[in-house]
């Protein structure tokens, strides 16, 4: 094997590696995040008896309030957890399939740290009936998995040549214009899921920069220590704090 190819080999093997680290990052910076904001309002001295497992004392709106950027608007969790959900399933609250009822905020945080299996929760809107047919999907099912979806290969196909005609400038059909949608769902929820929708970490030098995700702020010139990191989740940057800056 030549110097090349074994470079390239190289190459293909460290890619999933990097793409998995920086996955893990971002989401164990979020847990310690979460953890910060959740347990905020805990009085561990005043209630030594509490259990561990007893989530009555969560402070979720906390947790709410932890500040994003999002389309290069600063707004709380609370509000981007419920447009999201909103995007992807089109209502603001979601029943799973073992009929637990899930708000905005839990299903992000879930969907981040993957407590649960929502990749196969049949959650992703499709409303458009010509759409799922020409997919070969039930037409009297409104929502669909993100695995079923993101597996058909009519959908990638449909939502390409969509992205070229608009890349063209030329005008979509409906079918087009639908499949398009739907494959912006599909990006949102993956986006949600390996944690690079949240841009919870604002910019070290300049404050009008955009935010990051917490795995780039290792890359230059955005370069952060963990340490740093944990000290602006410990300072606890809520939309409320911005807002009142």
């Amino acid at each position: 094997m030549t110097k090349e190819c074994r470079k390239l080999a190289t190459a293909r093997h460290e890619a999933p590696r990097e793409l998995h680290s920086r996955r893990l990052k971002s989401r164990l910076f979020i847990l310690i995040a979460a953890f910060a904001e959740l347990f905020a309002g805990v009085d561990y001295a005043a209630s030594p008896d509490v259990a561990a497992a007893d989530s009555s004392t969560l402070d979720f709106k906390q947790w709410g309030l932890l500040a994003t950027q999002d389309g290069g608007r600063r707004k709380p969790i609370d509000t981007f957890a419920k447009e999201t959900l909103i995007r992807i399933a089109g209502k603001s609250t979601y029943t799973d399939n073992n009929g637990r009822k899930w708000r905005p905020n839990d299903f992000v945080l879930s969907a981040l740290l993957e407590t649960h299996d929502w990749k196969n929760e049949p959650m992703v809107l499709v409303s458009f009936g010509k759409l799922k047919e020409q997919l070969g999907f039930d037409k009297t099912q409104r929502r669909f998995s993100f695995a079923q979806l993101a597996g058909s290969i009519e959908l990638q196909r449909l939502a390409n040549e969509a992205q070229a005609l608009k890349r063209a400038e030329k005008p979509l059909d409906r079918v087009q214009q639908e499949a398009l949608g739907v494959s912006d769902r599909l990006t949102l929820f993956a986006r949600v899921m390996d944690g690079s929708a949240l841009l919870i970490v604002p910019a070290p030098t300049n404050e009008t920069d955009p935010w990051v995700e917490p795995s780039d702020c290792r890359q230059p010139p955005l370069r952060m220590s963990m340490a740093t990191d944990l000290t602006l989740v410990a300072q606890r940057i809520s939309f409320a704090t911005i807002c009142a800056a």
